[in-house]
């Protein structure tokens, strides 16, 4: 055979088999919706190789209309959800990737966000109220006082939350008491409430024509209105807060199949839809998902989310446990109607991304993310210098604070404080200070919350301490600052670990559900985490200062956090007395 007969032959072979290949992960995919509060996003997995096939992305808005008010549009909600779902139907189409071997669609979803809508209609009755909301602030005290001993975590055995406008009972009891149209439905029998992921199960699922009415136990346990400990509804928290039973989704486990896409505007009509997580919960199973664990080389227990608040979780196993000390108790997932229940710690911060947000678009401190980890850094390194280790082996003692401290209460603290009362303040300015030290502070800030979060997790209810972790793992968009990483690598003094696909790992995680859902291992899946840092010097980070230093630091983020609070009862104080006044 003539040597270019054989270059041609060997071309084309080489080429029916680039093709086999291609064609061989989109034998079996799934997709995810993923909704977020800053955007609505899916995703299409390869069941077979575990790559990204195809994804889109859309931003959505929040309203502000009064200080501590954050709201969104359930319409723009939806839609944004559907516009993503038709443009990865396209994408598919052009990868001659065929629909039909979707096997099933997952939801994650930002968790306590509360919406309302007509039975009748399936229309939105009013604005979503957005989890880090704190609206109903006085609602909380209300029903503190409420309690036998005025005890905010009264129903924290029930429920492991404490009172507080994060959850979504006391967001529903608000827009029952002040949203006409909301009470109309509600005495007429048309009202229907739910999660994020109801709302979008709903309307995906056919809405006033037959939608299901769904959530599950992820999402459920972050109501207060949930018993974590029995799965369902508690009557008693339902009575109460002052909430019909009636108007509440059925709640189901994480992972099973409860219908179809039918609405007639999405491309992926009737694909499978199958398994639920809550976005954090979402995130700790993409992280941390083992089908087979090796008991001598455990994955990290331990995931935080850096996303527009930072979300740590500790999975602490199928026994609910709770803490003195701020943390919340939660459901991680139940992979499965007959499967058992895990549970985790979490310690949720209100502002991560988002102060990163304010200081890019409010005081337009920088342009662009890359720009502010350089000013960051540079401020930082003239601030303590270079730090290396000692020759001995030491980690570096350094004798200074940070210029200055920014803590990032816009809307009150959560974990481990829960004080509404708090705001925003910047500490320590003096006249050398410069945009880099506050895009500095502003980073920091997610570091130095995060280590408060974790050391009260450490704590136990019969006066124990749990080990630190040797390990944390991260994800979410504001992971790629390395200014970010390295500051919580000293200042939790754990090795952090930013897996390469960070940004789908919470996608990942409600993919797996949806995997299990329908039977499909999901082994294949989280082989996307292969790749991940390992000894790679840019996705782990260790600890390079001293203890010593690492209290210091502390030591002056605490007394900044200080600072902060008392201040909105002091201004409200003040609105009163001025009222007085005048009239």
């Amino acid at each position: 055979m003539p040597a270019w007969l054989m270059r041609r032959c060997g071309i084309l072979v080489s080429w029916r088999l680039f093709t086999r290949m291609s064609d061989k992960k989109y034998e079996k995919m799934i997709g995810v919706i993923d909704q977020g509060t800053s955007s609505s996003r899916f995703v299409v997995f390869s069941a077979v190789t575990g790559e990204v096939v195809a994804k889109h992305q859309i931003e959505i808005g929040r309203e502000h209309p009064q200080s501590g008010w954050v709201q969104q549009s359930a319409a723009e909600i939806y839609q944004s959800t559907l516009t993503c779902m038709n443009k990865v139907a396209k994408i598919l189409q052009s990868l001659k990737a065929p629909i039909k071997n979707i096997a099933a669609i997952g939801i994650t979803n930002q968790r306590e966000t509360s919406i309302t809508w007509d039975s009748q209609t399936g229309e939105p009755l009013c604005p979503a109220i957005v989890w880090s909301d704190s609206r109903t602030s006085d609602l909380v005290q209300h029903f503190i006082n409420k309690t036998p001993h005025k005890d905010k975590n009264a129903f924290q055995e029930k429920t492991g939350l404490a009172i507080h406008s994060y959850f979504s009972a006391l967001k529903i009891r608000w827009m029952l008491d002040n949203i006409p149209a909301v009470k109309e439905a509600n005495e007429d029998g048309r009202l229907k409430v739910g999660t994020v992921d109801c709302w979008l199960i709903y309307k995906l699922t056919g809405g006033a024509s037959g939608g299901k009415h769904l959530t599950d136990v992820t999402n459920a346990s972050r109501t207060n209105l949930f018993n974590i400990r029995k799965c369902k509804w508690d009557s008693e928290l339902c009575q109460f807060i002052g909430i019909n039973p009636r108007i509440l989704p059925t709640v189901i486990s994480s992972a099973e199949a409860y219908g179809h896409v039918r609405d007639r505007d999405c491309r992926l009509r009737g694909v499978v839809m199958g398994g639920i997580l809550g976005d954090q919960q979402a995130a700790l199973v993409g992280q941390t998902w083992d089908p087979n664990p090796d008991p001598d080389s455990p994955r990290p227990h331990v995931k935080v989310t850096y996303g527009t608040g930072a979300f740590l979780l500790w999975d602490i196993g199928e026994k609910a446990s709770f803490s003195p000390y701020g943390l919340l108790t939660t459901i991680a997932y139940q992979m499965g109607p007959k499967a058992k229940v895990h549970y985790a710690l979490e310690g949720a911060v209100a502002y991560s991304g988002a102060t990163m947000d304010w200081l890019r678009c409010k005081l337009e401190l920088y342009t662009d993310h890359a720009i502010g980890d350089e000013l960051a850094k540079k401020a930082l390194l003239e601030q303590h210098g270079p730090i290396r280790r000692k020759q001995s082996g030491q980690l570096a003692d350094l004798k200074t604070m940070d210029a200055c401290y920014l803590v990032p209460a816009f809307s009150g603290l959560f974990c481990p404080y829960w004080r509404e009362d708090a705001r925003g303040v910047i500490v320590g300015l003096d006249e050398n200070c410069t945009r880099g030290d506050l895009i500095a502070a502003g980073y920091r800030a997610s570091a130095y919350q995060t280590q408060e979060v974790l050391e009260a997790a450490r704590e136990m209810n019969d006066g124990t301490k749990r080990r630190p972790p040797r390990v944390i793992s991260v994800d979410g968009g504001l992971t790629k600052s390395s200014v970010l990483m390295q500051s919580l690598a000293d200042i939790t003094g754990s090795t952090i670990i930013r897996p390469n696909k960070s940004d789908v790992m919470t996608a990942l995680g409600a993919a797996v559900a949806a995997a299990i859902a329908v039977g499909i291992d999901p082994t294949d899946l989280v082989s996307i985490r292969k790749h991940e840092g390992g000894e790679e010097e840019e996705n782990t980070f260790r600890p390079k200062i001293s203890s010593k230093t690492r209290h210091l630091w502390m030591k002056g983020y605490h007394n900044a956090v200080k600072r902060s609070f008392n201040w909105q009862s002091d201004v409200n104080k003040a609105t009163g007395d001025r009222d007085s006044a005048e009239d």
